[in-house]
């Protein structure tokens, strides 16, 4: 099974999301910020590491949302295990590092008909729709 690690940003009533490139299975979808939990990494600091690495920036005190499994694209699929963490404050300014051909703020109105990965989309629906 991996694990992976996966960050809800918002700032004024909008998310950020990032574009995948090319060489990424998901090209052209925009996703959520994160990624594998390295051994011997909670989640929790596998997704402080992955944001300072993809956007530059320090993240504090990440809140939990939830935990749910999926099947990787990979031949043979495996079990991906993915925490979701809701990010509302963080030290630097943000800059698209890697992995994203652009990163962009959006309402959570125009998600409705946003070409996403369907996991990231889904957890945004059940638990912003809340908040």
């Amino acid at each position: 099974m991996k694990i992976g690690a996966r960050a809800i940003i918002l700032r004024e009533g909008k998310i950020l999301l990032g574009k995948r490139l090319k060489k990424d299975s998901f090209y052209g979808l925009w996703c959520t910020f994160g990624g594998s939990v390295e051994l011997g990494e909670t989640p929790a600091q596998a997704l402080i590491r992955e944001l300072n690495e993809e956007l530059g920036i320090k993240v504090v005190n990440p809140e939990l949302l939830t935990v749910t499994e999926t099947m990787t694209e990979e031949q043979p699929p495996e079990i991906l295990q993915l925490y979701f963490f809701l990010v509302k404050d963080w030290k630097g300014e943000i800059v698209n590092k890697s992995k994203h051909s652009e990163i962009r703020w959006f309402y959570l109105n125009d998600l409705k008909d946003l070409s996403m990965g369907w996991v990231g989309k889904k957890v945004i629906e059940k638990y912003l729709t809340k908040r």
